[in-house]
């Protein structure tokens, strides 16, 4: 994807910091009064980028997913969450040219472990946590409907994991163990009157409101067919977690490489949280069951 090189004048650039600054500070119903003057005189995918942001912070997917549309294919680094809105057709994918093997990750589907089995194939060193940090120079956007033609050597593969079990595990492992809130609102014990250190019940009964405020959570909860779309046979392996070590297996075989034992990220040990609150969101990821319910 190109990048749209075009500097925005100092005075849009101020203007967009503000706003910016507004925003990460509580002010959000002022910044977006800033950026839609803005938008108003100046068209730059940068201000449409914090304008759809804001707009989802309001739940006006809608009105964000027409802003961010016609921009999408040149923004620069899109984010899953923004590629996820705009449902074009395109995922962010790693993949090696060496080895011919092309990832579609999904977090709190071992995105980590896998991401990281990538470096060490390319001959870097296993990165852990800060693997997700990094440019990797393996990543890629494509088209899902071009890429058998596009790459046709390509061997495809994802893991999947039922959608309920990745919204525990991110629970678990992002909010109660490594308080990924409290870091993403800058170490305030709430943020947009949504707290930072939530109960299981308190963020399922708040899903909605997490999902527009944080992003962390946006891009770690969304449905599997944001990210995979809904054609299981374009993967040449579609498995679960559980099934990682026939995954690692086959890419051994595959690439004639010893693949190490990688495990990152695990969930703290000890009991599944679960909920009768978890009906309700159950219900959004009816597609996801539909499509890849088989592989769960």
């Amino acid at each position: 994807m190109a990048h749209e090189r075009k500097k925005l004048d100092p005075g849009s650039l101020d203007t967009l910091k503000t706003a910016r600054n507004l925003y990460e500070n509580e002010g959000a119903t002022e910044a977006l009064e800033r950026i839609q003057e803005l938008f108003e005189r100046v068209d730059h995918p940068a201000i449409r980028r914090f304008y759809c942001r804001l707009l989802v912070h309001f739940g006006r997917d809608d009105e964000a997913k027409n802003i961010l549309t016609p921009v999408i294919r040149q923004i620069y680094q899109p984010g899953f969450w923004e590629l996820g809105l705009v449902n074009v057709g395109i995922s962010k994918v790693v993949w090696s040219p060496k080895y011919k093997f092309m990832y579609f990750p999904v977090p709190k589907c071992g995105s980590t472990s896998v991401k990281n089995v990538f470096r060490i194939l390319e001959g870097d060193a296993n990165r852990g946590e800060g693997v997700h940090d990094i440019i990797d120079p393996l990543y890629r956007w494509m088209d899902r409907k071009n890429v058998r033609a596009k790459v046709p050597r390509a061997w495809r593969f994802a893991i999947v994991r039922d959608p309920m079990v990745r919204v525990r595990s991110y629970f678990r492992g992002n909010i109660e163990a490594r308080d990924a809130l409290v870091k993403a609102a800058r170490g305030r014990d709430s943020y947009y009157s949504l707290s930072t250190r939530p109960t299981y019940d308190e963020f399922l009964d708040n899903f909605d409101a997490y999902r527009r405020v944080f992003i962390t959570v946006r891009q770690h909860v969304m449905p599997l067919c944001d990210y995979l779309g809904t054609d299981p046979g374009l993967f040449h392996w579609l498995g679960s977690l559980e099934q990682m070590g026939g995954l690692m297996s086959e890419l051994a075989t595959r690439s004639g490489a010893a693949i190490p034992n990688v495990n990152e990220m695990r969930s703290p040990a000890g009991e599944v949280v679960t909920s009768s609150k978890e009906d309700v969101v159950r219900q959004l990821y009816g597609k996801d069951y539909q499509h890849y319910g088989r592989w769960f």
